[in-house]
């Protein structure tokens, strides 16, 4: 479906869309455009950034984090990886080979749980054919 804006011209929607953690919503360009981004880069993002259940549209997308409840625990970082591991659509992206986990921080701020996701997305250093890191961070704050 390609739709059609009130001012007759059919918007040019990228392949996949940024979707901004910090706002909760899809990121625009300066011509108000929904911002593009890498369809894996996309699938990490609601991935880590989204809650399990948020999505109405799609309650398995996200992950369970906000089910963790205490922090003080010495299995906390387990808990952490299992949670982060088990997101939708991040178990598939992994699985696939589109992306690769290379690490999972986490850190107790203020009684509030921060959790970061390091990555490459394979799928652009093929697609592109470059061999150096396209490594990215995104960050999830309880």
């Amino acid at each position: 479906m390609n739709p059609i804006l009130p001012s007759g011209r059919r918007p040019n929607l990228p392949a996949g869309r940024y979707y901004d953690g910090a706002t909760a919503d899809w990121k625009l360009d300066a011509y108000g455009q929904i911002a593009g981004t890498h369809p894996a880069d996309e699938g990490m993002a609601m991935s880590i950034l989204v809650t399990r259940g948020e999505c109405k549209s799609s309650p398995t997308t996200g992950n369970t984090l906000r089910s963790i409840q205490y922090l003080g625990g010495k299995d906390l970082g387990a808990l952490v990886e299992a949670a982060v591991l088990d997101a939708n659509p991040l178990q598939r992206l992994v699985s696939s080979g589109d992306v690769t986990i290379t690490s999972i921080y986490y850190e107790i701020i203020d009684s509030r749980l921060v959790v970061s996701v390091k990555y490459v997305n394979n799928r652009v250093a093929t697609e592109s054919r470059l061999t150096t890191s396209h490594e990215k961070t995104l960050t999830w704050y309880g």
